[in-house]
């Protein structure tokens, strides 16, 4: 799932966050959460409860330092664009809160979205 995370990921420098038209989700997001889902439907088909929890909460917590390394990078300066990847973190966290028996994926993103891009103007 890393490398599916990359593939994602790529996309992230031409994203004009500012872009009225772009869609929420923006198209990497959508990818990241959607193929998440996909893997968790079919590890719950094949994997006992427990270890399907062992491994999805792994992959989230991959998700989290990757996605901060990435969004580190990301120079976005207007509201428009800080609320545009706000509602991507809040995507992909609501999403994986509703699947049901996995860990909690914490507040790393969010905590790291507001350090990194709230107090700019």
């Amino acid at each position: 799932m890393t490398e599916r995370l990359e593939y994602h990921c790529r996309a992230l420098p031409g994203v004009n966050w500012d872009e009225e038209s772009l869609p929420r989700p923006t198209p990497y997001m959508h990818g990241i959460v959607k193929e998440t889902a996909i893997l968790f439907k079919v590890l719950r088909q094949l994997l006992l409860y427990d270890a399907t929890n062992v491994i999805l909460s792994r992959i989230i917590q991959i998700y989290n330092q990757r996605l901060i390394e990435h969004f580190s990078k990301l120079e976005i300066t207007t509201s428009r664009g800080r609320e545009r990847l706000y509602g991507d973190i809040a995507h992909l966290l609501s999403n994986v809160r509703r699947m049901e028996g996995i860990d909690d994926p914490g507040n790393e993103l969010d905590d790291f979205f507001k350090k990194r891009f709230m107090y700019h103007s």
